[in-house]
């Protein structure tokens, strides 16, 4: 059956999940990006001596915050919430139109 059939509540419903869903994935992505990248930046920190460990320490800190950011943000956006809202009332209407 093509997608073109159903409601257009279904459709827009399905487009929501998809987006949160998108959203969601790509700002984990990010923040776990940043954890890592934060992680190899302080380990350098500790292995390189004198001012240039003192620098690598400093860039990993700004790093690890900008992960701090990132979650704010998906807390504060609630993209995972969107998805499963969207993911639900897909499911259910789905269900409904067999």
């Amino acid at each position: 059956m093509k997608r073109s059939y159903y409601p257009a509540l279904y459709r827009a419903a399905s487009d929501a999940s998809r987006d949160g869903q998108k959203t969601y994935k790509r700002l984990v992505g990010v923040d776990l990006s940043l954890v890592v990248l934060g992680s190899v930046l302080a380990a350098l920190g500790f292995l390189v001596p004198g001012a240039y460990g003192a620098a690598f320490a400093a860039v990993a800190a700004i790093v690890l915050v900008g992960s701090i950011v990132a979650k704010f943000v998906g807390q504060q956006r609630r993209y995972d919430k969107e998805r499963f809202d969207g993911a639900a009332k897909y499911g259910s209407r789905k269900r409904g139109f067999r």
